[in-house]
């Protein structure tokens, strides 16, 4: 194992969630390499995505359930239906790729919902900068790991 995928191992199990720091493609491999034999679902971000959009694109990569368009769903919905269907695993591809808003919102659902699941969770993207989540929610220092992975 390389020594991102020994920290990133060493990581697992401990309920923080990960940000991979680096190349998105890196990162998923590096993902898959130590955890491909868990059972994950890979949601890939994009621009226009807003909250919704996003936690639709994971139920949709999942193949659970995708509420009706306009309803209303959380993060906390997400993990639960991760969880009744056994995910261990839910990674955010190309996290950089979210706008600066739906950060920020998800930074405060992220406090939330993974302070109560059993889910892993990782985010991978690069981010020159560090942490934008931290920026947007000072309540996660300490609770989301960042692992350089370039």
């Amino acid at each position: 194992m390389s020594p991102i995928e020994e920290t990133l191992a060493a990581q697992a199990g401990r309920s923080l969630p990960i940000l991979l720091n680096g190349n998105t493609k890196k990162g998923l491999t590096i993902f898959r390499h130590v955890f491909g034999d868990k059972r994950h679902v890979v949601a890939h971000c994009h621009t226009d995505f807003d909250t919704v959009d996003l936690y639709r694109e994971v139920l949709r990569q999942s193949q659970c359930t995708v509420p009706p368009e306009g309803a209303l769903m959380d993060i906390q919905d997400v993990t639960q239906a991760l969880e009744a269907a056994g995910y261990e695993w839910l990674v955010f591809s190309g996290f950089q790729m979210l706008q600066e808003e739906t950060l920020k919102d998800f930074a405060f659902d992220l406090k939330i919902a993974f302070e109560t699941s059993s889910l892993q969770l990782m985010m991978i993207g690069s981010f020159p900068d560090g942490n934008p989540l931290l920026r947007f929610n000072g309540d996660l220092w300490q609770r989301v790991t960042e692992i350089k992975a370039d």
